[in-house]
């Protein structure tokens, strides 16, 4: 699945507004705007959930990703069907209230150089009611390249919370999340 439905006119927007600016100023991504990736940049982007069928009322999401630097830019796009906390490394970065209304967050303060990790608790509003899902895209921009690590079928699930389970390290009761 590619977000480019989901996120309308972004691309083009973020490209007029960001594109002209020189890459090493922090305008040169900014916050309300997210960097939409073209075709083929964030291959296997998909909706994701604790099972096939999207049930359930709550699900819990790790992602480990190692980063040999911080990069320049650094932002995390939410979408949960209904709502979602999201943290990194342990600290809460922020909560997206409605999946009608993405929410783009940045990460550069939550980074440290070598292993990260991007944690989600899901809530779905009606139990047994439409599928729920999470959908995660975070964008790494260095000023020469964008990359992107999305919610996919490498991301971990689990119906029950863990302890420690925002928090870097191994966890034990997550299995690989159903796209």
């Amino acid at each position: 699945a590619h977000p480019e439905g989901l996120l309308g006119d972004a691309r083009a927007r973020w490209e007029r507004e960001t594109l002209a600016k020189a890459p090493d100023t922090p305008e040169a991504v900014e916050p309300s705007g997210f960097p939409v990736p073209a075709k083929g940049d964030a291959p296997g982007l998909s909706w994701i959930w604790t099972n096939p069928a999207g049930s359930g009322e709550f699900a819990w999401f790790r992602k480990t990703f190692p980063l040999s630097e911080i990069p320049t830019h650094a932002q995390l796009l939410v979408s949960c069907d209904n709502e979602a906390v999201i943290w990194v490394n342990g600290k809460e970065v922020g909560v997206n209230p409605d999946w009608r209304t993405p929410t783009v967050f940045d990460l550069r303060p939550f980074l440290v150089s070598g292993d990260n990790l991007i944690a989600v608790a899901g809530k779905d509003w009606v139990k047994g009611g439409a599928k729920a899902a999470l959908l995660a895209l975070a964008a790494f921009a260095d000023g020469k390249q964008t990359r992107y690590l999305g919610t996919d079928a490498n991301w971990l699930a689990s119906d029950k919370e863990r302890p420690g389970w925002k928090a870097p390290g191994e966890v034990d009761g997550f299995a690989t999340a159903s796209v």
